[in-house]
């Protein structure tokens, strides 16, 4: 708990500096807290800096539909996206599978989309 509360301190100091990983960081100290609305709001506020883990991190809140936010694929995959664009490789392998298999996701399947963002992953 102690490296948890120093942690969120130094992430908490960075923030002010628009660290887009002290908001990385704020989000997964408060997912561990289980306040999933906390981890949007620090999610959120990274992706806005152009941060692709905190973009993935949002598509997978959505695609669960955890805390506040109701389940949404579109969203969810809107998110994969996002993240695959900045480099991210499980929002690349996310967006390439919902492509790959999308009536399970309610959507339309796009199999050339899929594999493009799976190459691109690997």
């Amino acid at each position: 708990a102690r490296s948890l509360e120093q942690a969120e301190s130094w992430f908490t100091k960075a923030k002010d500096q628009k660290s887009h990983v002290a908001f990385r960081g704020l989000g997964l100290v408060a997912m561990d807290r289980n306040d999933v609305t906390e981890a949007v709001k620090w999610y959120r506020a990274g992706a806005k800096e152009g941060d692709p883990t905190c973009k993935y991190n949002l598509g997978n809140l959505y695609l669960q539909g955890l805390g506040d936010l109701p389940p949404d694929t579109d969203i969810a995959l809107k998110w994969f996206e996002r993240a695959a664009e900045g480099g991210d490789l499980q929002g690349m392998c996310n967006a390439g599978l919902m492509y790959m298999d999308g009536p399970q996701f309610q959507f339309e399947s796009d199999k050339k989309k899929g594999m493009g963002y799976l190459v691109q992953a690997v």
